[in-house]
């Protein structure tokens, strides 16, 4: 019987678990908590009742669960950070797992089974832990949903966790099998009962054969058959949305998959031909298509519990994290039986990183952590390899510190006591020393790593963003947010128009946002309504001097070199005004019309030519052809490889020369491709970019070997 002392140890719980970080906000975390205590609590608790107190005391229960959260909905709206999405996880987390726990221990009393608690313990682990499981390592998706505890919506480290249609399907599924337990024992005796129990057989059949279609799960071939595309390689099975990836587009990516293949497997001494199956790649169009299929929205990943080699990306991730995902997938190979990868996240995640060249553009992962002096001691990296330690501290600090370490590991010592430590998750052991002696050695290596004053600044920024668990509010999503966050995507969909609509409601909730205006008027811009843009009142809401030097840019647009040269001298004289680079924006500036060329090939560069650019000047030509290549328009480059093949190397455009060197490369025969290359002069190059050149002449020449 409910009495006031479990509504008043309740009210207790919840107040202590205000001090436990993001389990404190009325959120996804704290609703699914509740709603596996209330579940085993209502099996216990449902084997004592009998059939005329029966819903009163899982409504009982039921209360003194959500009394828990009490606390949390007070905290929630005192510290600004409730959120109705976290109320509706409350909402059908607790309660429906509360009725699915106590009406399977009432099914098994009515119907005379003795001990009816413990067979509805048996029950609830066998769907709580067992269906998980059965999920976890037989579907790619990282979202879950279950009877007993709620579900989960996929990585941490996307925070934008929304309460979507298929929760409430699920749990009509989890009320479907409630109302069949509870009135399954009467059938016989109640024709209201008969037929309550024939309808929701009916809706478990029918819900049964539509998970996938209302996203409770997504099996592979769901998702092969959603994006709708595939290319096959030697070694590969890339799945693809045909609408996103054009021919050429698909190729070099193609390409770049054997190529990582080769060399991971290579630099961790595999044989290249160990595998008797292929590697699935997922490519999605954009990150809300990934999310709606698998649950992870900016996070790729690759399950590597499964037994299905798979990587899932993104199209905006393909290049920073292919060969990182393909680390996972190749370390697959000595990794422990249970998940086939280390025990240790922190080497997971350090092997990754320390064998992907690409990191923020800047600074090299060792220099990053060269200049964040003071190093992490033995104790820090331990915890850094440790599933709490990484995951409950800064992910920016661990990926990097993990990443050096490991790098370092695997230049001073063999390859295969890495290997082996990866497998066991005992570093110590299988390198015979300390980690203070380990770490010591990695701190003379950093001690020789050279980094400069920008290098620096990176990486002060760079550790300085804090984790989920440190965020006062991590699940608190402003409605400006969700609008701008509509517009990327329907933007990544070429629906430029309905994409301003939602970009503008955004700007009306902060119209003194400085990211929202740089969007706003980039948008107007690449559209051609220059007058929106030096018309527009953006001095009145943002004090941020590019958006005022994007002013200028829309009236040399149009051509009024006068009314652009006053307000040249009127933001050079605004000393409130933000942002780097003010005196080298008005210098850039002075010479209108050579710097409305400029502008030209960025914004208007579908009207240009490459060689009616070529003859504006060089750094026009470069600027039109990195647009080209932003634009993904392949097919246009190609058919101006002359032209392409005359610009002139500026260290500022590496990137321009490299993605020319890949794109011929794969799609034109001959020595296009040596020739864009052989332009590059890495004399004025940080490490970041020498890197990069290193790794896409190994690319050139992996290639042409290929095709030869």
């Amino acid at each position: 019987m409910i009495r006031l002392r479990h509504y008043a140890l309740s009210l207790l719980a919840g107040c202590l678990v205000l001090f436990i970080p993001l389990v404190r906000d009325l959120h996804i975390e704290s609703a699914l908590l509740a709603a596996l205590t209330g579940c085993f609590v209502a099996v216990i608790y449902a084997a004592r009742g009998d059939r005329s107190t029966d819903l009163r005391r899982a409504g009982g229960l039921i209360t003194v669960i959500y009394t828990a959260g009490l606390p949390l909905l007070v905290y929630a709206l005192a510290v600004g950070c409730y959120s109705f999405h976290g109320l509706g996880f409350w909402i059908f987390y607790p309660s429906f797992s509360i009725l699915f726990g106590y009406s399977i221990t009432r099914f098994f009393r009515v119907t005379g089974y003795r001990r009816p608690a413990v067979w509805g313990l048996t029950v609830v682990l066998i769907v709580g832990l067992g269906g998980f499981l059965l999920e976890f390592f037989t579907l790619p998706q990282v979202y879950f949903h279950n009877h007993v505890w709620g579900g989960w919506p996929g990585p941490i480290y996307d925070e934008d966790v929304r309460l979507g249609t298929s929760v409430i399907f699920f749990r009509s599924i989890t009320l479907s099998w409630v109302v069949l337990l509870w009135v399954f024992p009467d059938v016989k005796k109640n024709r209201v009962f008969l037929f309550l129990a024939v309808a929701m057989v009916i809706n478990l059949l029918l819900s049964y054969t539509r998970l996938a279609e209302n996203g409770v799960i997504s099996p592979r071939e769901w998702i092969q058959r959603e994006l709708g595309g595939h290319h096959a390689t030697e070694h590969f099975d890339i799945y693809y949305d045909p609408a996103a990836y054009s021919g050429e587009e698909l190729g070099m990516i193609a390409a770049w998959h054997e190529f990582h293949l080769a060399e991971l497997t290579s630099a961790l001494n595999i044989d290249f031909d160990y595998r008797d199956s292929r590697i699935e790649s997922y490519l999605y169009a954009h990150p809300w298509q990934k999310q709606k299929l698998t649950g992870a929205k900016f996070t790729s990943y690759v399950p590597v519990w499964q037994k299905t080699d798979q990587m899932h990306i993104a199209k905006p991730a393909i290049a920073p994290s292919l060969r990182h995902e393909m680390v996972h997938v190749v370390a697959k190979q000595f990794g422990n039986r249970i998940l086939n990868a280390s025990w240790s996240i922190g080497l997971v995640e350090g092997l990754a990183v320390a064998l992907d060249v690409r990191t923020n553009g800047i600074a090299t992962t060792d220099q990053l952590v060269a200049a964040a002096k003071p190093y992490p001691d033995a104790r820090d990296m331990k915890s850094a390899f440790s599933v709490t330690g990484f995951y409950g501290g800064r992910s920016s600090v661990n990926y990097t510190t993990t990443g050096s370490f490991v790098r370092y590991l695997l230049s001073e010592y063999p390859v295969e006591s890495f290997r082996e430590a990866y497998r066991t998750g005992r570093i110590e052991r299988c390198y015979s020393a300390s980690m203070d002696d380990l770490v010591a050695g990695w701190h003379e290596f950093l001690d020789t790593v050279e980094y400069d004053d920008t290098q620096r600044e990176a990486a002060m920024a760079l550790f300085a963003v804090p984790s989920i668990f440190e965020k006062p509010c991590p699940h608190l999503v402003t409605e400006a947010f969700r609008n701008f966050d509509n517009y990327r995507l329907l933007l990544s969909e070429g629906d430029t128009l309905t994409a301003l609509v939602s970009l503008e409601a955004a700007m009306r909730l902060q119209p003194d946002n400085d990211r929202l205006w740089s969007a706003w008027t980039y948008h107007k811009l690449a559209m051609g309504r220059f007058e929106d843009v030096y018309t527009s009142d953006i001095s009145t809401y943002a004090n941020y001097a590019p958006l005022r030097l994007q002013q200028v840019d829309a009236l040399i647009l149009g051509s009024r070199y006068a009314e652009a040269e006053q307000l040249l001298e009127n933001v050079l004289a605004d000393t409130s005004l933000s942002g780097r680079g003010v005196q080298n924006g008005v210098v850039q500036r002075a010479d209108m019309p050579a710097w409305e060329k400029r502008l030209r090939a960025v914004y208007r560069h579908h009207e240009l030519t490459a060689q009616e650019a070529l003859a504006h000047g060089n750094d026009i030509a470069l600027l039109y052809f990195r647009q080209l290549l932003a634009t993904g328009s392949y097919g246009r480059i190609i058919e101006q490889r002359d032209s392409a093949e005359m610009l002139e190397f500026h260290p500022a455009y590496t990137d321009v020369f490299l993605d020319l060197a890949v794109l011929f490369s794969v799609e034109l025969p001959g020595d296009a491709s040596l020739r864009i290359f052989e332009h590059i002069d890495t004399a004025f190059l940080n490490e970041v970019q020498k890197n990069r050149v290193d790794m896409t002449g190994r690319f050139l020449q992996f290639n042409s070997n290929a095709q030869n």
